[in-house]
């Protein structure tokens, strides 16, 4: 997955603060130590990139499993060695960002769009289907 990353490397200084080299790998070395601190899963690394895909819509196997630097099937491949899917992880990422979306009182449209859904009726099926309510229904009841 992306660049491996040596130990050893890690602890070598950089001669200068404006290196060049350093503000290409700068990104990439972020996200690697995002991974190693995470909680070392690969699907909880997958859940936080998907965090900040979704609201852009850019997030579709393809897109995410490029961001990755890994192929769709492998990608595919180790979500299911941890026994959830890519669409799982989607759908509870965007579960998630509704409700706390729904604290923020924001429109639905608003939600729908912000959670990946371009037909706020797909979204109202999905959010019903999550919670057994209508978004009317679940807000009536949480007030």
């Amino acid at each position: 997955m992306g660049i491996g990353i040596n130990i050893e490397d890690m602890e070598k200084a950089f001669l200068t603060n404006n290196n060049i080299m350093y503000q290409y790998i700068e990104p990439e070395l972020n996200r690697q130590l995002t991974l190693v601190d995470s909680e070392k899963s690969f699907t909880n690394f997958v859940q936080k990139e998907l965090l900040s895909a979704i609201p852009s819509g850019h997030f579709s196997i393809d897109e995410m499993s490029k961001k990755l630097g890994i192929s769709s099937r492998t990608l595919q491949r180790n979500l299911s060695a941890e026994n959830t899917s890519y669409k799982e992880q989607v759908q509870a990422i965007q579960k998630s960002m509704t409700f706390s979306y729904l604290r923020l009182n924001l429109s639905t449209d608003e939600i729908s769009y912000l959670v990946g859904y371009t037909e706020v009726n797909a979204f109202l099926r999905a959010f019903k289907k999550w919670t057994g309510l209508s978004l009317t229904e679940y807000k009536n009841k949480n007030r």
